[in-house]
Parts: structure tokens; sequence; C-alpha cells
């Protein structure tokens, strides 16, 4: 574990995670979607999109747009946000390969907020070391819950399988 990382994770405290924003769309060629009655595909994505700090001061007034990038930071952060973004969809094998776009099935994505409390700034190696899996590691059950449940709710017979988080290990220099 490299110095930035642990003093990320020292430095950094989960409070929160909070759904940002979600979107579902079913194709409407698909009125009883099953994913065992359709050649489909699973495709994922995830990522931390956006992350930003937040004063007492800046709290204890109405809420306010993050400082823009470049802009001096004179108070140290009580808290970092890290927006997580991620998403699945089921799409036709058929089209995989092809130039087209392959009809897509099912699609959901997600946006969420993890809140963690510091008492130190952090630096952007720091942030970015504990972007790469930390808050992954503390949004994947949150996913996992509103895919599982939107799925009940979609009726579909077969509930998509998100994996656990994974951390993918750095390949080995030769």
């Amino acid at each position: 574990m490299n110095a930035a990382l642990k003093n990320a994770q020292d430095s950094l405290k989960i409070l929160d995670v909070t759904l940002r924003r979600s979107n579902i769309e079913l194709n409407d060629d698909y009125e009883n979607f099953d994913l065992e009655t359709v050649e489909s595909k699973i495709q994922m994505f995830r990522e931390v999109s956006k992350v930003y700090s937040l004063t007492n001061s800046e709290l204890s007034h109405s809420p306010k747009a993050p400082k823009p990038e470049g802009e001096e930071q004179t108070e140290t952060p009580s808290f970092y946000i890290f927006r997580y973004s991620v998403g699945i969809r089921a799409v036709s094998t058929s089209e995989v390969d092809t130039e087209s776009e392959p009809t897509v099935y099912l699609e959901m994505t997600a946006e969420f907020d993890a809140r963690y409390k510091t008492s130190s700034y952090l630096s952007d190696d720091e942030i970015n070391s504990f972007c790469k899996d930390n808050v992954g590691i503390n949004v994947w059950p949150f996913w996992r819950e509103l895919v599982q449940s939107s799925c009940g709710k979609l009726g579909l017979q077969k509930i998509i399988p998100i994996p656990f988080y994974r951390i993918i290990p750095k390949q080995q220099e030769s």
C-alpha cells in the first residue's frame, strides 16, 4: 500500500452514502423481458466522476456549489464528497460484435454521493489513490440493493446479477 493511500484511508471516515440520481429504461419492444428468453450480454461501468470538499462554514450557509478548480482553499475541509457513477445494461449478443449499436433491453444507471469526514486537507495524489477502490467498496452494497429491488419492481423473472465488488489488481511490470 502506498503512503498516499494509507494517509487518505487514515484521514477519511465514511459518514453516509446517498443516492443522487438513478435512471431505469426497459426497451418498449419487450413487455415481459426475461434474461433467460433473449440472448443477452451484461455490460457494466463504475467510476468516481466527481470529488469535492466542504468546510464547516460552507455547511452552515445555504447549499452551495463546490469551489471552482484552482481556487485557493483557505479553511481545512470538514468533509469530502465522492460522486460515484455506476451502470449496467443487458444488450443483444447477436449485435455486440457488429459496427451497429446493439439492442439495449434494459439499462440502469445511478450516481451516489459517498460523504467522508476529515480533519485534514488531502493532496490530489491521496484523493486519486483513495478513488481507485475505497469509494467503490463503500458504495457497492447500495448499488446492488438498488438493482435487485428495481428488478423486482420491474417484474423481471430473473434478477440481473451484480457481483461482489472486486478490486482489480495492478498488473505487475515485467
